[in-house]
């Protein structure tokens, strides 16, 4: 079985109790070969609390502003793993095997991305079969899949 080391990237600011609840979600996955790395961004609420709570679970790195291109970037910047997971500090995973089903797809070395269905908490659908094209253009709600697998082409499932 395939059990490559994944880097879940979080990236917060100011969402301590949502970060608590995503810490305490990834804590119970049955995924055993992955680290947790959280960018902060400048919060002011109890954020840098919550980090030093989970210090010997996670690693830890500050982004000096509210931007999250640039708290991703560090967050990639510190990954140690060989697969990058990035979840929003406001989610939780559908279940305990979310990163152990993220993985068995890229079993299959043309797999390069991962993406599935993201559900709000009213149970409501945010993202199903998406796709994007290289102008940063993107669809995020489908009915049925797409598949753009073109390396060259303009368009590119991410779901």
């Amino acid at each position: 079985m395939y059990t490559p080391t994944v880097s879940v990237i979080i990236n917060t600011y100011n969402r301590g109790a949502h970060l608590k609840r995503l810490l305490d979600a990834l804590s119970r996955q049955t995924y055993d070969n992955f680290e947790v790395i959280v960018v902060n961004g400048p919060s002011t609420d109890n954020t840098k609390e919550i980090i030093r709570q989970y210090k010997k679970a996670i690693r830890a790195a500050k982004c000096p502003i509210t931007n999250l291109s640039v708290s991703r970037n560090i967050g990639v910047r510190k990954a140690a793993g060989e697969i990058n997971a990035f979840i929003d500090d406001d989610a939780v995973p559908q279940d305990t095997k979310w990163i152990e089903t993220a993985v068995s797809y890229f079993e299959d070395e043309k797999v390069g991305t991962v993406g599935g269905t993201v559900y709000r908490l009213d149970g409501g659908i945010n993202f199903q079969y998406g796709w994007f094209d290289i102008w940063g253009n993107n669809i995020c709600i489908q009915e049925t899949p797409v598949v753009y697998d073109d390396p060259k082409g303009e368009r590119f499932s991410c779901g």
